[in-house]
């Protein structure tokens, strides 16, 4: 009797726990709705920032490596490095997909702020919007 009075209450608690569990807030991100006048700055630090180290590493010394330029040391990483030099690099490799996926997370922020600035008709506004073509091109 009472395991199905505790099963009973804690179905109850549970139950009333959540009223709308998909309505949440991101705590992460914002809408670009949700933006204005006093955001654009910071999103366009993050802009320049997503392209400032948006290949990683790699795409510094890429262009080395598949001339043969560049040999890199022994070590288990090494393996990717010689399929570059060889010229058999796959769409999928380690280094080429972190390189590729920082340029999209980095068109992505321009994207974010062409949107944000769409409703913005001032100076700054302007000039921060040709900057970002200029960043998309």
């Amino acid at each position: 009797m009472i395991r199905i009075m505790f099963l009973g209450v804690f179905s109850i608690l549970l139950l009333q726990a959540c009223d709308d569990p998909l309505n949440v807030t991101p705590r992460d991100s914002l809408s670009p709705a949700d933006m204005g006048v006093e955001d654009i700055d910071r999103v366009l630090n993050g802009v320049y920032l997503a392209y400032q180290n948006a290949g990683g590493h790699v795409d510094k010394v890429v262009f080395d490596l598949m001339g043969g330029n560049l040999a890199p040391p022994p070590g288990r990483e090494a393996s990717e490095r010689y399929n570059i030099m060889r010229g058999e690099v796959e769409p999928d490799e380690g280094l080429l997909q972190t390189m590729w996926y920082g340029y999209y997370s980095a068109l992505y922020r321009a994207n974010t702020l062409l949107e944000v600035l769409e409703g913005i008709n001032t100076n700054r506004a302007m000039e921060i919007q040709g900057v970002t073509h200029y960043f998309r091109a």
